[in-house]
């Protein structure tokens, strides 16, 4: 009980930061993902039912905050959150590479799921040109900004396990 009180509460404290901060630090429009960075690195460093339990509840806190679609971010993060859990046993922490290939192909996954569901939606998207200079910038940033916040999932990891 302890232990979900603590990823309860880093979710909270993520999904916050991400509603409160991360506007500060946009470049050109884009702002990092931290929640879907931390529901993969969830699912990477602690498995596929901890990605499960983290994506769901990012999701939908994601989803409480959003107007829109509501539930395709539980949905689309609980998916990351498996997905990248059932890799666990194959990725060793000192390895950085997978953990960028994984947030590239998942933020430009989310991204294009949530342009066609819009467009899907009846939405008409004219400046295609724009959006996907935002997708593929925003997933760049993503990709830079995993770094710090794997170093310091590594670190909360051999902590925790002391």
């Amino acid at each position: 009980m302890k232990a979900f009180a603590g990823w309860l509460a880093a979710v909270l404290f993520i999904v916050a930061l991400q509603g409160s901060v991360m506007h500060f630090i946009t470049i050109n429009g884009v702002r990092p993902d931290l929640v879907l960075i931390f529901v993969l690195l969830s699912g990477v460093l602690y498995g596929r039912t901890q990605g499960l339990v983290v994506g769901f509840f990012c999701g939908l806190c994601v989803d409480l905050m959003n107007s829109g679609m509501f539930g395709f971010y539980t949905f689309a993060f609980m998916l990351v959150g498996i997905l990248t859990g059932m890799a666990q046993k194959n990725v060793f922490e000192e390895n950085f590479f997978l953990p960028f290939t994984m947030v590239a192909a998942a933020s430009l996954t989310i991204k294009a799921l949530w342009l066609l569901g819009i467009w899907t939606g009846g939405h008409r998207i004219t400046a295609w040109g724009g959006l996907m200079a935002d997708v593929f910038s925003s997933t760049v940033y993503n990709m830079v900004v995993t770094l710090p916040i794997l170093f310091l999932f590594i670190k909360v990891k051999k902590l925790v396990n002391q």
